[in-house]
């Protein structure tokens, strides 16, 4: 029996504006979306979609972009820089400060947790959430 592995994470918006994202090649859909197609993450690019930067953490690592992220035994689930810090905003959209969204990982068989929490880390002065969200991605 193959069981899916959950990994719970937080999530919290760098409240930058989208207009970093077209100056950027890093930062292009065509570029994040290779990275989100290497880790098996389940996100597909539509061509409106509004892009948010992110940073995931959990108690395991405090940036799972920059430092990536070892399971418990010390082995590397993903290494720096293959975790996605850009995201479509639509996954987040309806949803608010506490709530939960899941990702699913094909290559890894992983569900990651992400529990969306502005209010806890750098950035809280922007608001909740979903006000941060509204705020970058113009809505």
């Amino acid at each position: 029996m193959n069981t899916t592995k959950k990994i719970a994470g937080d999530v919290f918006i760098i409240p930058n504006i989208n207009d970093r994202f077209n100056e950027c090649p890093d930062f292009s859909k065509e570029s994040i979306q290779r990275r989100l197609d290497s880790l098996g993450l389940e996100i597909q690019f539509e061509d409106d979609d509004t892009l948010v930067e992110t940073w995931c953490c959990s108690k395991e690592s405090n940036n799972w972009h920059c430092h990536g992220l070892k399971n418990n035994r010390g082995a590397t689930l993903f290494s720096v820089g293959s975790f996605p810090s850009v995201f479509p905003a639509r996954i987040f959209k309806g949803k608010k400060e506490g709530d939960t969204v899941t990702i699913h990982s094909t290559a890894l068989n992983v569900d990651f947790e992400l529990t969306l929490n502005q209010l806890s880390y750098r950035y809280r002065r922007f608001g909740r959430f979903e006000e941060v969200l509204a705020y970058v991605s113009g809505e």
